[in-house]
């Protein structure tokens, strides 16, 4: 709470007028989407406005460490959801390399948001 005659820090003022930046990894998945369209929902129906950030896997390797770092400095997303993941269904070729990427997404650190 403010003290009367007081102003906020114009960083408090950034933060709380600013929409929040909500990056959704894996959000052409089943899971991803559903996320993304539950929270398009949330932000139609509150006064905290969302920005939804996504990139595709050909936009931003989350295997990469270094790609993973870049796009937390630039984009500095405020929420995260990890729903990516390599799958392929039942016509899958090589079952073991999806397992594989899907396993290496746990490896890879975020940095803290």
């Amino acid at each position: 709470p403010a003290v009367p005659g007081s102003s906020p820090s114009q960083a408090s003022l950034n933060k709380s007028t600013r929409p929040q930046r909500i990056f959704v990894a894996g959000h052409k998945g089943m899971v991803g989407s559903a996320i993304c369209r539950a929270l398009t929902n949330a932000n139609q129906n509150t006064n905290n406005p969302v920005t939804l950030i996504t990139r595709d896997r050909q936009s931003l390797d989350l295997t990469n460490q270094a790609a993973v770092n870049q796009f937390f400095a630039s984009e500095k997303p405020d929420q995260v959801y990890l729903a990516a993941a390599k799958v392929g269904g039942i016509q899958l070729i090589k079952p073991t390399s999806a397992m594989s990427y899907t396993l290496t997404l746990g490896n890879v650190e975020l940095p803290s948001v």
